[in-house]
């Protein structure tokens, strides 16, 4: 299951993922939203995910207030699959290298928080599940993808 809001960005990440697929005959399943993706981890039968980070939130308390629009709305599926107790083998997929944490103290300032940061909290979540953290379009992202999600299937 791919877990992607952008359309480019999927057809990337599915371009990857079909090369590796063709010879398993794995199907290649979208989720846009939190919402979409947290229905389909519900039904069950996914072998790897690959989440964005900065995933689209559906509509609710977030929404309005930034558009519909999650800084770190991946987290937040990450999160809610710990606390019930769910499992997939991930991959985390962003094409940031920084995300807004918080309001700052200063009028226009803000505090930042890092991929590894973003891979770290990923890691306490997922545990051994966790696969890899790739950047989308820094070099080599799509070989590192296919290299993951190849572990992640021969297993």
């Amino acid at each position: 299951m791919v877990i992607e809001d952008e359309d480019t960005k999927f057809g990337d990440i599915e371009s990857v993922l079909s090369g590796i697929n063709l010879a398993s005959g794995l199907e290649i399943i979208r989720a846009r939203t939190a919402t979409e993706a947290e229905s389909l981890i519900e039904i069950g039968g996914i072998e790897l995910m690959v989440l964005d980070i900065s995933l689209n939130i559906s509509a609710g308390s977030l929404g309005p207030l930034r558009g519909g629009f999650a800084n770190l709305g991946g987290l937040n599926v990450a999160e809610r699959m710990y606390m019930h107790g769910q499992s997939l083998r991930t991959v985390v997929v962003t094409g940031f290298e920084y995300f807004p944490a918080t309001a700052g103290t200063r009028q226009g300032s803000f505090d930042l928080i890092s991929l590894k940061d973003i891979e770290a909290r990923a890691a306490e979540l997922f545990g051994t599940d966790l696969l890899g953290c790739v950047r989308y379009s820094s070099e080599g992202w799509d070989i590192k993808l296919a290299e993951y999600a190849k572990g992640a299937l021969e297993k």
